[in-house]
C-alpha cells in the first residue's frame, strides 16, 4: 500500500507501449466489445480470458501510470497484449498509462497449482514490489525460484518497464502466504500475511506458532532491499487464529501499520493483547522499522448469541494525509470500541471504516450495510482527506443518508462510497451485471479523479455511462472517472458542495464550503437560519455579547443598526443596548424612545413628571388634576367621583363624592345615589313617586309593557312575577302561564287543573291525545288503536279496554280473538292462537287448534305436521309423537307404543313399529330383540325376515314351522308348532326335531335316517344311521372364491434444491466469510488436497464466496476417470454452471463433462 501526500498533484501523460500486435480476429473481437478508447479523462479498460480473472490491488507510480496485481486463469487479453498462462491460476502484474492504455504485463505460474499476486507497492524510483504465494519451482522472468514442500510466500521486485529484478521466498512445510507489501521512506519493505506451524524468513530466522496444526498465524517481516535480506520478523502469541491482510507505512515517521483480526486471547507483544468478547476482533497494530510494537487497537463485538459467531475484522488499511490511518472491514452482530457498542449489523456482515491517530486513538468511525452480506474490498484517500470505500454488497446498501440500490437481482454488485475527512458519508452508488462483481482496488488521484479496479461478469453499465462486458466467467476492469454527486458539472473533488448543486461555487468567507451547503456563510458561529446578517462581517465570535448584544448575528459596531432589536434604530434609541428582543409599541414604549416602559424608562409619558411622582405615568398630564383626590389624575382615572361606577357607565360622573354604589344606595347601579340624586331608582321608566307595591323598587333598568308585564301588576314577568296571567295558578304549575287572564280555575273551567282554561286547552283530560281526536275527551286514557283513541287502556297495549275481549284487558300482548277460543290472534304475544280463524282446544306446542283426540296436541294439517310438533297420532289420546313416522306413537305408556321409535317399522305382532322386512307382522332381529324371546315369551323376531310365509323355527334348524299343504290341516300333529300359510316355503317336515345342519332331500328339516311308516305291511324301510352321518350329506357345497390383491409400490425421489456458489473465484482469498467457522484452519485441507491454499474458514467466508479453484481439483486425473466423487473438493478442473429449473447445481469440467450435485453433496458425472 502507498502513502498519499496531502494536496499533492500528480500529472503527466506518456506514450502507449504495445507489446504484442493484435491479430485481425483479435482486433475484430476487441472492437465489437466497445472498449477501444483513446486518451481522455473518463475511460474504462476490460481484460480477461475464458476463466475467472481478478485484480487484488492497484497502485500509481510517479509518472501517473497504474500498476495492478492479481491472478488470471486462462489466456488473457489486455488491450493489445495477449498473455498465455501456465496453470490453473497464475500471477498477473500489469501497467496501464494514466490515459488507460496497457503498457506491459507479466504472468508467472506453475502448471499444477494456483499462484497469485496479493499485494503491491511502488517505490519512489517507480520500482514495483509485489507479494503473494506459490507452490512449485518456477521462473519469474529470468529469476528462478525454489520452494519448500508446502505453499510459500514470495516477494519480488519489478522494474518500471516490467522486468523481474529479483524474487525471495519465505515459508516452511505448510501454508505460508504473503498478503501485502509496503515501501518505507528508506526504500525497504514491510511484508505481512500468515503462516502455519513454523515459517523461515532468511536471516531474520523463523517464527513458530504456539498452536501447531491447521491454524493460521500472523506475521510481519521487514526486508532490506539493498542487502536483499530479511531483517526481522514478528508474530503473535496465542492459541487461536491471527491474520494480517494489509500493511501500510506512514512516511512521516516510517510507522508500519497492519490490519487483520484474531480470535481467542492474542498477545502482540509488551502486554498488548486482543481478547474479543465475541468470536473475532479486528486489530490494527503499529510497529517501528526496528520491529518494536508501538500499540495495537482491537475492535470486537458484544458476546455472541447462543450457538452463533460474531465479531469484526479489518482487511483494508491506508495512511490518512492528515495523520494516522484509516482501516476498513466488516462486522457481524455489532462492533464495539473500548467496550462500547457503536452499531448493530443490519443484515449478515456489514461494513465499517475507522480513522485512528498515530498514537492509536480512534478519531471517528462510520458504518454501512444492507439486509444481506456486504464487504469492504478496497480503500483510497485523496489529498483533501476524503476516503473512498469499495467492495460488494448483496442487497440495497445504505451509507448514512445515501442508499445504493443493487442493479442485479440475484448476484452481488460492487459499490463505491465516499467519506469526508471527518467520517461523514458523502455519496454512494452501485453497479453490477448479471453475476457477481466487486471493486478490489481504488485510487484517488490528485486531479480529482477516481480509479476503480476489480472483477465483473456479464454486462455492467457503470455510473458514468460506460459499459463493461465480460468475455469469460469473470473479467477484470479498470475504470477512471470523475464523480459528481450533485450533477452540477463540478467534480466532487473540486466541488465545495458535493451534494448540493452550485455551479457558481460561491463561498462568501472562503472556507472551502460553498454557500449553498454552508450553514454559516460568514463563519461567525451562528447558523444562517438564525443569522440576520448571514453574509455579514467575517471573522468574529458571535457568542460574545459585547460584540452582538441582541444575538442576531449582526456585529454591533460593524453592521447592526438596532443593537437591542427593539425596532428603534440606535440613532433614535435612548436605550440602544437595553432590553433585548422586544418591539417598541405604544403599549410597551408609550413615548417611542426605545426604552421599555416597565423596566428602563423613568418618564413613560414624557410629560415632564417622573413616573414615581406622576398620578398618570402613562398618559401625559402635566397639570396633575384629580377631582376625587384619589391620587389618580382625571385623565387616567376611570371613576372621577370615586363611587365605584366607571365614568363610562356613570350617569352622574362628577357628582356626589365619598360614597359607594351598591344595591342599597344605588338600586339600578347608574352611578346616581338613590337617596339624593336618582329620581327612578329601579330605572323602569316609572318615577319613584308614581310607583308602589311589592316590586317598588323591583327589578331595575326595564320598561313595563304588555310583553314584559302581561297582567299589568308592575312586576316583571321574566324574573319577579310568579303568576304572569293572574289566574291564581303559579307559573311553575301553570301549563298556560301566559294564557287567558281574569278567570278562576274550577272543574268546570279547567277539567285537568293544568292552569289552562278549557277554552284554550287542546287536551282537556291531559292524556296526550288532542281533544279533536280524543274519543274520551274528559277521561284520561292512552288507547291509540281500535277506534277508541284516548280512552282507558289498562294493559297499555294501545287497545281500549272496551275494544278488546275481557280476557285480554290485563294482557298487553293480546287484544283480539277472531275464533273466540280464548287464544289471542297476536302470534308474538303470550298464548298465541296457531289457528286464529278456527276455534280449537289444543294446548301444547300449537295453541287454539282442533284436537280431535283431546290429548292437547293439535291435529296435523298441510301447514303443521308432526315434525313441526303437531299430533303424530291424531286418533289416539295416549299417543302424540311419532319420530320415525311409522304410525306408532313414541309414548311407551300409551296404546301400541313404538318399540323402535327412531326407525321406521311396520311390525305389529311381536312388537310395534319395528323394521319388518317381509311385512309378515314380525319384526327383524336386532341387538335388543333376540330369538331367545320365542322360548321365553312364545313370540320374538322373525327367523326368516325375507320370507313372509315363515317367522318361527322351533328346532332352530333353518326350516320354518308353518306349512302350506292345506291337506295337512286335519292330519298334522296338533302339538307341532306353526300355522297353515298358503304357499308357505321352506317348510320343516320335522318342526320339533333339528336337522343338525344336515340336508335331507327327502324330508327337509328332518335328521338323516328319519323313518316313515308304510301303510301296506309291517315292513319298515330304515335308513342306516351310521351311513347317514357320513354319506347322507348333500353334495351342494358353497365354493368360496378368494381374489388376490396386487399392490404397486411407487418410490419417490426427493431432490433437494441447492444454491450454486457465486462465481467469485477470488473471494476465498480476499477475506473471511463463513459464519459457522470460528477460524481459518477448521476446513483446511492437507497440503496436497488442492492446487491453492484454503482460506475458507477466515471469519465470514461462506460457500457463496469461496474460490472454486482450491480443493475443486484435488486430483484431476483420478476425478476424470471416476463417474462419482464424494464432494466438490474432488471434482476435476472446471467451472460451475447455472442451476437448472429444479435448483440442481451443475458443473462442467475442463474435458467438457457435465456433473450434477446429489442431495448428499456428492457429485455424479452425467451419462448421456
Amino acid at each position: 500500500m502507498s502513502w498519499v501526500e496531502p494536496e499533492m498533484e500528480i500529472s503527466g501523460e506518456f506514450d502507449d507501449i504495445h507489446s504484442v500486435e493484435l491479430t485481425p480476429e483479435q482486433k475484430t473481437a476487441l472492437s465489437s466489445s466497445g472498449f477501444t478508447r483513446g486518451s481522455n479523462t473518463n475511460w474504462t479498460q476490460v481484460a480477461g480470458g475464458a476463466g475467472d480473472d481478478t485484480i487484488f490491488e492497484m497502485m500509481e507510480d510517479s509518472q501517473g501510470d497504474l500498476v495492478i496485481c492479481g491472478r488470471v486463469e486462462n489466456a488473457t487479453q489486455l488491450g493489445s497484449i495477449l498473455l498465455e498462462v501456465y496453470g490453473n491460476g497464475d500471477i498477473l502484474i500489469a501497467k496501464l498509462s494514466g490515459s488507460g492504455v496497457w503498457k506491459w504485463a507479466t504472468v508467472v505460474g506453475s502448471p499444477a497449482f494456483v499462484d497469485a499476486c496479493r499485494g503491491i507497492d511502488v517505490a519512489a524510483n517507480d520500482t514495483i514490489y509485489a507479494t503473494g504465494y506459490i507452490r512449485e519451482q518456477m521462473e519469474f522472468g529470468n529469476v528462478s525460484v525454489l520452494v519448500n514442500p508446502g505453499w510459500d510466500g514470495w516477494i519480488g521486485a519489478i522494474s518500471p518497464a516490467g522486468e523481474w529484478e529479483w524474487v525471495r521466498t519465505f515459508g516452511g512445510d505448510d501454508i505460508d502466504v504473503g498478503w501485502d507489501v509496503a515501501v518505507d521512506s528508506k526504500g525497504n519493505l514491510a511484508v505481512t500475511g500468515f503462516f502455519q506451524n513454523t515459517s523461515f524468513f532468511g536471516g531474520a530466522g523463523a517464527v513458530t506458532a504456539l498452536s501447531q496444526g491447521n491454524v493460521y498465524r500472523y506475521f510481519l517481516t521487514y526486508f532490506n532491499v539493498t542487502q536483499q535480506e530479511f531483517v526481522w520478523v514478528k508474530t503473535t502469541r496465542g492459541y487461536g487464529y491471527s491474520t494480517a491482510f494489509q500493511v501500510v507505512v506512514d512516511h512521516t515517521d516510517d510507522g508500519i501499520y497492519t490490519a487483520g483480526y484474531n480470535n481467542g486471547n492474542e498477545d502482540y507483544a509488551f502486554n498488548n493483547s486482543s481478547n474479543p468478547s465475541g468470536t473475532w476482533a479486528a486489530v490494527v497494530a503499529k510497529y517501528s522499522t526496528n520491529g518494536t510494537l508501538k500499540w495495537i487497537h482491537s475492535v470486537d463485538s458484544s458476546a455472541c448469541g447462543l450457538g452463533s459467531n460474531c465479531g469484526a475484522y479489518f482487511n483494508n488499511i491506508i495512511v490518512h494525509p492528515f495523520g494516522g490511518i484509516v482501516a476498513g472491514g466488516q462486522f457481524l452482530q455489532d462492533y464495539r470500541i473500548n467496550g462500547v457498542v457503536q452499531a448493530a449489523s443490519q443484515g449478515v456482515w456489514d461494513v465499517f471504516v475507522m480513522r485512528i491517530s498515530v498514537d492509536g486513538k480512534v478519531i471517528w468511525n462510520s458504518h454501512g450495510g444492507s439486509s444481506g452480506d456486504d464487504r469492504v474490498e478496497s480503500l483510497s484517500v485523496n489529498p483533501k482527506g476524503q476516503i473512498q470505500v469499495g467492495g460488494w454488497h448483496e442487497r440495497d446498501i445504505r451509507f448514512g443518508y445515501h442508499l445504493a440500490n443493487r442493479t442485479s437481482n440475484s448476484y452481488d454488485d460492487f459499490y463505491i462510497a465516499q467519506l469526508s475527512h471527518t467520517g461523514t458519508w458523502q455519496w454512494a452508488f452501485s453497479n453490477g451485471g448479471g453475476f457477481t462483481d466487486s471493486v478490489g482496488g481504488l485510487l484517488a488521484l490528485s486531479d480529482g479523479s477516481i480509479v476503480a479496479a476489480g472483477d465483473f461478469s456479464g454486462l455492467v453499465i457503470l455510473d458514468s455511462g460506460n459499459t463493461l462486458y465480460s468475455s469469460g466467467d469473470g473479467d477484470m476492469f479498470v475504470w477512471k472517472f470523475f464523480h459528481d454527486a450533485d450533477d452540477d458539472d463540478v467534480g466532487d473533488y473540486w466541488d465545495n458542495c458535493i451534494n448540493v448543486p452550485n455551479l457558481n461555487q460561491t463561498d462568501y468567507e472562503n472556507d472551502e464550503l460553498g454557500d449553498a451547503c454552508d450553514p454559516d456563510d460568514d463563519n461567525d458561529g451562528l447558523h444562517d437560519v438564525l443569522d440576520d446578517c448571514n453574509q455579514g462581517f467575517i471573522g468574529w465570535n458571535q457568542t460574545d455579547p459585547t460584540l452582538d448584544h441582541d444575538a442576531d448575528g449582526c456585529h454591533d459596531e460593524e453592521e447592526d443598526l438596532d443593537d437591542d432589536a427593539d425596532g428603534v434604530l440606535d440613532v433614535d434609541d435612548l436605550c440602544p443596548k437595553g432590553i433585548n428582543n422586544w418591539t417598541s409599541t405604544y403599549e410597551l414604549d408609550m413615548d417611542g424612545d426605545g426604552c421599555q416602559d416597565e423596566t428602563e424608562d423613568v418618564d413613560d409619558d414624557a410629560d415632564g413628571v417622573f413616573d414615581v411622582d406622576d398620578n398618570c405615568p402613562i398618559i401625559s398630564n402635566s397639570n396633575q388634576a384629580d377631582y376625587d383626590g384619589d391620587l389618580f389624575g382625571d385623565v387616567c382615572d376611570l371613576d372621577d367621583d370615586g363611587d365605584d361606577v366607571d365614568d363610562i357607565d356613570d350617569q352622574c360622573p362628577m357628582n356626589e363624592k365619598n360614597w359607594s354604589s351598591n344595591s342599597l344606595t344605588d338600586a339600578d347601579g347608574d352611578g346616581c345615589q338613590d337617596a339624593s340624586e336618582d329620581l327612578d331608582d329601579d330605572n323602569d321608566l316609572v318615577e319613584d313617586v308614581n310607583e308602589s307595591g311589592e316590586c317598588n323598587p323591583g327589578q331595575t333598568n326595564w320598561a313595563a309593557t304588555s310583553e314584559t308585564d302581561l297582567d299589568g301588576d308592575g312586576c316583571r314577568d321574566a324574573d319577579e312575577d310568579t303568576d304572569d296571567d293572574g289566574d291564581m295558578v303559579l307559573d311553575s304549575l301553570d301549563s298556560c302561564p301566559r294564557g287567558m287572564t281574569n278567570w278562576v280555575q274550577s272543574s268546570q273551567t279547567d277539567n285537568d287543573f293544568d292552569g289552562c282554561h278549557d277554552d284554550e286547552d287542546d287536551d282537556d283530560d291531559n292524556d296526550g291525545t288532542l281533544d279533536v281526536r280524543d274519543d274520551c275527551q274528559f277521561e284520561a286514557g292512552n288507547a291509540s288503536r281500535g277506534g277508541k283513541v284516548g280512552c282507558v287502556d289498562t294493559d297499555g297495549d294501545g287497545w281500549a279496554d272496551e275494544s278488546e275481549p275481557p280476557l285480554f284487558v290485563q294482557n298487553p300482548t293480546q287484544w283480539k280473538d277472531a275464533d273466540s277460543d280464548g287464544y289471542g290472534d297476536n302470534i308474538d304475544g303470550t298464548f298465541p292462537d296457531a289457528c286464529p280463524f278456527t276455534p280449537g282446544n289444543s294446548s301444547i306446542n300449537f295453541l287454539g287448534c282442533p284436537d280431535a283426540d283431546g290429548d292437547g296436541y293439535a291435529d296435523p294439517t298441510l301447514e303443521m305436521n308432526a315434525q313441526d310438533g303437531a299430533d303424530g297420532v291424531e286418533d289416539d289420546p295416549t299417543q302424540w309423537e311419532d319420530a320415525d313416522g311409522d304410525g306408532f306413537g313414541d309414548n311407551f305408556e300409551g296404546n301400541e307404543p313404538d318399540r323402535c321409535p327412531d326407525e321406521y317399522g311396520t311390525s305389529t305382532i311381536d312388537r310395534f313399529g319395528c323394521k319388518d322386512t317381509d311385512k309378515d307382522g314380525y319384526s327383524d332381529l336386532d341387538g335388543a330383540w333376540s330369538y331367545a324371546r320365542w322360548e321365553l315369551y312364545g313370540v320374538g323376531p322373525d327367523y326368516f325376515k325375507a320370507d313372509p310365509t315363515q317367522w318361527s323355527d322351533s328346532d332352530d334348524d333353518g326350516y320354518g314351522d308353518n306349512w302350506g299343504d292345506e291337506s295337512l290341516n286335519e292330519t298334522r300333529d296338533p302339538e307341532w308348532p306353526g300355522i297353515w300359510v298358503k304357499d308357505a316355503r321352506n317348510v320343516d317336515m320335522c318342526p320339533t326335531e333339528s336337522a343338525e345342519g344336515k340336508i335331507n332331500d327327502a324330508f327337509p328339516g328332518c335328521p338323516l335316517g328319519f323313518v316313515v311308516d308304510e301303510p301296506s305291511d309291517d315292513t319298515k324301510d330304515t335308513v342306516d344311521q351310521a351311513a347317514g352321518t357320513s354319506d347322507g350329506v348333500s353334495t351342494n357345497a358353497i365354493i368360496g372364491i378368494v381374489g388376490g390383491v396386487v399392490v404397486l409400490a411407487l418410490v419417490g425421489v426427493i431432490v433437494m434444491l441447492l444454491r450454486k456458489p457465486k462465481s467469485r473465484d477470488n473471494d476465498w482469498e480476499k477475506e473471511p466469510t463463513d459464519f459457522n467457522l470460528p477460524s481459518p484452519s477448521e476446513v483446511l485441507e492437507k497440503e496436497d488436497a488442492g492446487p491453492s491454499p484454503s482460506l475458507e474458514a477466515l471469519p465470514g467466508i461462506t460457500s457463496s464466496h469461496t474460490e472454486n479453484t482450491p480443493h475443486a481439483v484435488a486430483n484431476s486425473a483420478q476425478a476424470t476417470m471416476a463417474n462419482k466423487v464424494d464432494s466438490w473438493e474432488s471434482l476435476p478442473p472446471g467451472n460451475y454452471l447455472d442451476p437448472d429449473e429444479n435448483g440442481t447445481l451443475w458443473y462442467k469440467d475442463a474435458e467438457g463433462n457435465h456433473w450434477y450435485q446429489n442431495t448428499d453433496e456428492s457429485w455424479t458425472k452425467w451419462q448421456s
